[in-house]
């Protein structure tokens, strides 16, 4: 069948908070693809991790306002500390 799953691939998860999820769900997004095409992605490599936890933290560090000095504001913030956690 066409919609059969492959069997040499196993079921992963993990937990998330909301917050976590609905930006995981929202690099997808914007990315184009699924969440599922996203982590294979990074998991073969194809998608570079620093880039992805940096969009991971700065979209869950929401600013209270989307003005470009609250926007570059948590963009520092997110560059930071993954930047600390990278070395």
């Amino acid at each position: 069948m066409a919609n059969q799953r492959d069997k040499s691939k196993r079921q992963i998860g993990f937990y998330a908070t909301p917050e976590e999820k609905k930006a995981i769900e929202a690099i997808a997004k914007a990315r184009g693809m699924s969440v599922a095409e996203l982590l294979r992605g990074i998991a073969t490599g194809t998608i570079k991790v620093g880039l992805l936890a940096f969009a991971l933290f700065h979209l869950s560090r929401t600013p209270s306002d989307w003005s470009s000095k609250a926007l570059l504001a948590t963009g520092k913030a997110a560059i930071s500390t993954i930047g600390r956690a990278l070395a």
